[in-house]
């Protein structure tokens, strides 16, 4: 059983409220369910808790819909309901996203939009697929809850199953206007629904009825008999035609041919998956994009090919016509090396990246100029170059954490390394000294509590508990989220450093010490303590120093550091985690209005002083007038939301608009994993700005979870959430709501009672 401390400060001011009376009835029920009663204690006062025993659920993966939502392509039935009944004011379009319950309840492997439906691929050891949305042509299935009686719009995800081996799953999903291709895991290639141009890869039948066709079909192409290592490793598809992207990066292609699409040299529809030559031939393409009638291929060069519909310029750079029938090289010259693609209706867009330094930027004539003398005019421009560690010395075995580039310092020095100094008490620190193994670890921190940072000192107590005992939150789980990569530019020069750091950065490093036959986790903690200075190892021996006793070693080390308390130490090097100092004077420094930590000043709209420049991330400073819930951090969570935001900012502004800040800017949140526990931050979740004049509540599950929020007047303003508790939504809307929750008091927290639902 696992023991648990609940408790509430005392109320400040008594409330009332009305309930209905099945709301009296179901604080009933969560009352007589509770185990011990409940103590009113000081906030402070967190060690005398009183403990009892209950146990918690597990969430589920998480799936987020938006967009047309009248015919249940979002796959929530209520936005359907609220439609047709005209109980509720509804919209057609959800504009932002929404969690969608039902497409949760197995884990989601791969997503594919149509026009008007959507198609989960699912792990189930029957079903693979979950469709949801309009089903006129069959592109989701057959289903039919009443013999013969198909349905054509379906509000909710429906499972179909496909002739997939056990043990493999669909690997990626392609949907056109109506019909659905799916890739497996094991490289089978299946279609469904709408084949009047052959777009699902099989002959076109007369008078076929598409919505009554209950069979799947299996994709038979060229690439089978070509090579028998060749195989098939994504699907994309079009309005009315399909692609197929092999191993070897030829692209197949079939279905609606009119507008050249096919990339085949003419504007006939095929059925039989075709390879496209062009100026694609001999090219390895890694990537195909195509939601409508025009397609641009990427290659492994960084180059990128076009063909089919130019009716809105999409590939003007190399044709007046309104169509191409065969692949073109685009003209990219002085973009550098294009990463990524996407083609839509009526717009293209490409990215692109230049590996260079910055030297200098030009307001007057809108150009920026590099170190390898390239110059760049802009419209627009946005400045991201973030923050540099705040280093304890200049000393070579003293390392700050911040880019890819001090990442692989650390992992050359960590192979022979047997003890570090890790010197801070935020992020980087704390994920260090739970990620370090077969080395000995020294933590030094001048609070009195372990991620002091962050969380508060409870909660620094609940971390330090399984560090001291050796327990983790459990095993890694798998993220799902945007991942960015640069293995494959070129190395950095020393005038050009790696890219920052994101979510689950030690994941894929070493982080196994010189001890190699002892992987246990070996961290001691000086709690209270500054660096008062560092000394190199020649300077330490001529300075009369000695290593304190309880740090005392035989040999001479690399580093040596001395603290404010009195305390001498020596390590193979020390982490200087002590955190960072803006960039802003690094490009133009004298050009920018700047605050004292050197962030540059930027408004609601991210512009700073500078006409036409923009700047996001950890390199600015926010100078409006926050939210109530919000403050800056710099935290790469903040800082994808500002460069989210940015561009639409840099959009508006080249319509002459003003854009709104939107919700990301409404409540603080972060969410990080410390010591394997998942960790959530809302709001004002230590209090701030509310000048100690708040309540806590408390509930906390020794090793499993700790929940912590904030109250003030009855309302929810911040929540600190350790472990799976699965509250970060119910917290989120409750903080954002203000609603009143003195009337329910300390059963708020109860674990008998299921709050999620409740507030549902």
């Amino acid at each position: 059983m696992l023991q648990t401390r609940f408790t509430k400060a005392l109320c400040t001011r008594s409330m009332s409220i009305f309930r209905s009376r099945a709301e009296e009835e179901k604080l009933k029920r969560a009352k007589a369910k509770r185990r011990q009663p409940l103590y009113s204690v000081d906030p402070d006062d967190e060690k005398n808790l009183p403990i009892y025993e209950y146990g918690s659920a597990t969430p589920t993966n998480r799936v987020y819909t938006w967009g047309m939502a009248c015919y249940g392509a979002l796959g929530v039935p209520n936005y359907v309901r609220k439609r047709l009944n005209n109980t509720r004011k509804s919209s057609d379009v959800m504009h932002y996203p929404n969690r969608c319950p039902l497409a949760e309840k197995r884990i989601t492997t791969s997503i594919g939009c149509g026009h008007g439906f959507t198609v989960f691929g699912i792990k189930d050891p029957v079903h693979h697929l979950l469709g949801t949305g309009i089903n006129t042509d069959g592109q989701i299935g057959y289903h039919a809850p009443r013999k013969d009686h198909p349905l054509e719009i379906l509000i909710a995800p429906v499972p179909t199953t496909l002739a997939i081996p056990k043990g493999h799953n669909v690997k990626s999903i392609g949907c056109g206007r109506a019909h659905t291709i799916v890739l497996s895991s094991d490289n089978q290639v299946f279609s469904i629904g709408n084949n009047a141009y052959g777009q699902c890869g099989r002959p076109v039948l007369p008078n076929e009825d598409y919505f009554r066709n209950r069979v799947i079909h299996t994709v038979k192409g060229p690439w089978e008999s070509a090579d028998e290592d060749e195989t098939i490793v994504d699907v994309v598809c079009g309005q009315d035609h399909t692609f197929f992207l092999s191993t070897r990066g030829q692209l197949f292609s079939c279905g609606w041919g009119a507008d050249g699409q096919l990339g085949g040299g003419d504007y006939a529809s095929q059925h039989t998956p075709t390879l496209i030559h062009g100026d694609l031939k001999g090219e390895n393409v890694v990537k195909v994009a195509s939601s409508a009638d025009c397609v641009l291929a990427l290659t492994d060069q960084g180059e990128v090919f076009g063909w089919g519909n130019s009716e809105y310029g999409q590939l003007a750079s190399v044709t007046d016509e309104q169509q191409i029938n065969t692949p073109h090289k685009l003209n990219t010259r002085g973009l550098g090396r294009i990463k990524d693609i996407a083609a839509g209706g009526t717009i293209c867009l490409i990215l692109n990246v230049v590996q260079d330094t910055v030297l200098d930027i030009l307001p007057e004539s809108h150009q920026i100029r590099t170190d390898k003398g390239l110059t760049f005019h802009y419209e627009k421009l946005c400045l991201c170059h973030g923050a540099r560690p705040r280093l304890l010395s200049d000393n070579e075995f003293v390392l700050g954490i911040r880019d890819t580039e001090s990442v692989q310092v650390f992992q050359n020095k960590l192979k022979e390394a047997s003890r570090v100094v890790i010197v801070g008490n935020g992020g980087i620190a704390t994920e260090l000294v739970h990620e370090l193994k077969g080395v000995d670890v020294i933590w030094v921190i001048k609070d009195e509590t372990i991620s002091a940072t962050f969380v508060d000192p409870g909660a620094g107590q609940f971390f330090l508990d399984s560090l001291q005992e050796g327990q983790t939150g459990g095993a890694p789980e798998v993220c799902k989220r945007m991942k960015y990569s640069s293995r494959d530019l070129a190395p950095n020069s020393s005038t050009c450093k790696g890219s920052a750091l994101g979510p689950d950065w030690h994941r894929n490093i070493q982080t196994l010490g010189a001890k190699v036959e002892s992987t246990a986790r070996n961290v001691m903690v000086e709690f209270k303590s500054e660096v008062k200075r560092v000394l190199t190892r020649t300077e330490f021996q001529g300075c009369g120093l000695k290593e304190s006793d309880k740090w005392q070693s035989a040999r001479d080390w690399s580093v040596y550091i001395e603290l404010d308390n009195g305390t001498v130490l020596g390590s193979d090097f020390v982490v200087s985690a002590t955190g960072v100092t803006p960039n802003g004077d690094l490009i133009s420094g004298h050009l920018f209005e700047q605050t004292p930590d050197l962030g540059i000043k930027v408004d609601d709209n991210f512009r700073t002083n500078v006409l036409d420049v923009f700047a996001a991330g950890d390199v600015c400073t926010t100078t409006w007038t926050n939210a109530p819930h919000w403050f800056q951090m710099r935290l790469w969570t903040q800082a994808r939301q500002m460069g989210l935001h940015v561009g639409q900012c840099m959009n508006a502004s080249l319509e002459n608009r003003l854009q709104t800040l939107d919700f990301s800017f409404e409540m603080f949140t972060h969410v990080t994993k410390f010591f394997g526990y998942k960790v959530v931050l809302l709001g004002l979740f230590n209090g701030q700005t509310l000048n100690n004049e708040y309540e806590i509540l408390l509930r906390i599950t020794k090793g499993q979870e700790y929940v912590k929020t904030i109250l003030k007047d009855g309302r929810m303003h911040g929540a600190i959430l350790i472990g799976e508790t699965d509250l970060e939504e119910t917290f989120e809307n409750l903080i954002l709501n203000q609603m009143d929750l003195s009337s329910y008091g300390e059963d708020l927290l109860d674990p008998s009672v299921d709050i999620e639902d409740y507030f549902d």
